[in-house]
């Protein structure tokens, strides 16, 4: 394995055969790194290049030329800079209409990302799909009756009732009828209403009479009293 070293007695023979305190090489760039390389070389790596006939900004001292918006390729887009805040504007401002200019591309970045992900799911469900139908032994079945099985299993749906649209400040042209309830029709076709009767018997209506007259004594007797105190 290259990771595990020789034996011992295989290196002691290999170190034999080369012998020792030998002369250094006649390449002097053995022992030196790479970064001291490239500075000590730098001068004559540039003599090369001024050599070819080649020129860079440093030689003839213009910078650039910085492509004009004009002159730029009508496929390239020129990429949205975000403005700076302006003087004399609040932050939230400021936030708010870099989160407008920004929009569109993010939304665009969304619905991107969602379409990628909806795609790599129905993918992965057709994949598994399949692996299923072949470790069943069973062809996959048509677009036609997955159709025709999705109608069969799917509910119809449901026709409700247009109802009048109605707005918030109609003027209301008489009072809501209300729907008996269930039980109460019921009661009434079976005879069953509430009763009219007293639910209080004599002896109740009796007692409940002589409390009334003694509450009354209680009020009038305060009342008297507190007119007395008042005339004082």
């Amino acid at each position: 394995m290259p990771h595990k070293r020789a034996k011992r007695s295989v290196r002691e023979a290999e170190r034999t055969k080369k012998g020792y305190s030998l002369p250094p090489s006649k390449d002097d760039k053995d022992d030196m790194p790479r970064g001291a390389m490239r500075i000590l070389n730098a001068g004559r790596v540039q003599a090369a290049f001024r050599a070819s006939g080649r020129t860079t900004s440093e030689d003839t001292g213009e910078r650039k030329r910085v492509r004009e918006e004009g002159n730029a390729p009508p496929n390239k887009k020129r990429r949205e800079e975000v403005p700076k805040i302006a003087p004399n504007e609040s932050l939230g401002e400021y936030n708010r209409r870099v989160e407008a200019l920004l929009r569109g591309g993010v939304s665009g970045a969304i619905k991107k990302a969602e379409a990628a992900r909806g795609a790599a799911k129905t993918a992965a469900e057709e994949e598994k799909r399949a692996r299923v139908a072949k470790a069943q032994g069973k062809a996959l079945p048509s677009k036609a009756e997955e159709e025709e099985a999705e109608v069969k299993f799917n509910k119809p749906e449901k026709a409700f009732k247009e109802v009048e649209r109605r707005r918030l400040n109609d003027v209301a042209q008489a009072p809501p009828s209300l729907p008996r309830l269930r039980m109460a029709e019921k009661a009434q076709k079976a005879g069953k209403g509430r009763s009219e009767r007293d639910p209080l018997n004599a002896g109740q209506r009796r007692i409940m009479e002589a409390e009334r007259e003694r509450v009354v004594a209680l009020y009038r007797d305060m009342k008297a009293k507190k007119e007395a105190e008042r005339a004082k």
